[in-house]
């Protein structure tokens, strides 16, 4: 998660990757947002293997008809992907959203957010691996200070107490610059920064079907 600059300006980003242990190869994949852990007025991010999309859907009702696309002045997501990794098995679904959209349920920076799980076959359709979890990304903060948080590349955050020394210089290295232009008027659900380059950190959640239990097994790394 890169959170919103300034703090309290309420806009970020939610980099997440799912990655689902799966059978085969065209199986859609999908992870919602919702106000009170139900799937119907809930928002989700759907991938289609077969149609090599990662789109936003409303969810308005429990049937295929219940789950349309949103509007194309919705389609926000940046950086999607979707694709079958044949050597682990595992169906792998990759976007970057903002945290905060106009008339959409926001995620929050701090606070409880309730996230679905479902996936199904080629098609939409009716779908009996489902689950719901809560993550608060605040907690993640904590624990980045504590040296605990993985980075997608396997290293982990230093956990030496920062040098008392003064520093000389100004810290040119953060992943993030001031923007040289203010963002247009227009467009004010838009970070009011700009990525210098891909963030290295993920939401990264890895669901794991085993077929000695019922339940279905999350991980989740930050």
């Amino acid at each position: 998660l890169v959170s919103s600059n300034p703090a309290g300006s309420g806009n970020g980003l939610l980099c997440g990757r799912l990655e689902v242990v799966a059978d085969s190869e065209d199986g859609w994949i999908a992870l919602a947002i919702s106000h009170d852990g139900n799937m119907v007025e809930s928002e989700a991010i759907i991938g289609l293997p077969q149609d090599d999309t990662v789109l936003k859907y409303d969810m308005t009702g429990a049937w295929t008809e219940g789950v349309t696309p949103m509007s194309s002045k919705k389609q926000t997501l940046r950086h999607t992907s979707i694709e079958y990794d044949e050597e682990d098995e595992k169906t792998i679904m990759e976007f970057t959203k903002l945290l905060v959209e106009e008339d959409e349920i926001p995620i929050l920076e701090e606070g409880l957010n309730i996230f679905l799980h479902a996936r199904g076959g080629s098609s939409l359709g009716y779908h009996d691996n489902h689950l719901g979890f809560e993550k608060d990304f605040a907690e993640d903060r904590e624990d980045a200070k504590l040296g605990t948080i993985e980075f997608l590349i396997g290293t982990e955050v230093p956990t030496e107490a920062p040098s008392s020394k003064e520093p000389t210089d100004s810290p040119t290295g953060g992943p993030f610059s001031k923007p040289t232009e203010a963002p247009t008027a227009d467009v004010p659900q838009i970070p009011t920064y700009t990525p210098t380059k891909e963030p290295e950190r993920f939401f990264c959640i890895e669901i794991d079907n085993d077929d000695d239990d019922d339940d279905d097994v999350v991980r989740l790394r930050s």
